[in-house]
């Protein structure tokens, strides 16, 4: 386990398998959300994790969504999201977010084929 791993385990964070489609090799995020270049370019090196941000009913299914790509055993980039799963929506790194005209949906971002 490295170092950022340890350290997400101790602070509640939980592995966030679910924004990745294997299927269909592309990341499921809400649509108002587009990955950053280097998760499309490393999705197989890309590790994130996720924590809830609050324990109220109004903010249920909000996490915080941390991703890092990695190499060898050290992460070499970070990203860190606020995503609404019940909306869906989210936002990198407190980036405006993008209308999404009231379709609430999911997208799958193709990545590049790893060779």
């Amino acid at each position: 386990m490295t170092e950022f791993e340890s350290w997400a385990v101790e602070n509640e964070f939980e592995l966030a398998n679910e924004f990745y489609d294997e299927a269909q090799a592309g990341w499921r995020l809400p649509c108002s959300m587009q990955p950053i270049d280097w998760m499309l370019e490393k999705s197989d090196r890309v590790d994130c994790f996720e924590r809830a941000v609050g324990t109220g009913s109004r903010n249920m299914g909000e996490v915080l969504l941390v991703c890092l790509s990695r190499s060898e055993q050290r992460y070499d980039n970070l990203a860190i999201a606020h995503v609404d799963k019940d909306w869906p929506a989210g936002t990198w790194e407190g980036a405006l977010l993008p209308e999404d005209y009231n379709e609430q949906k999911w997208c799958v971002f193709d990545t590049a084929k790893q060779s």
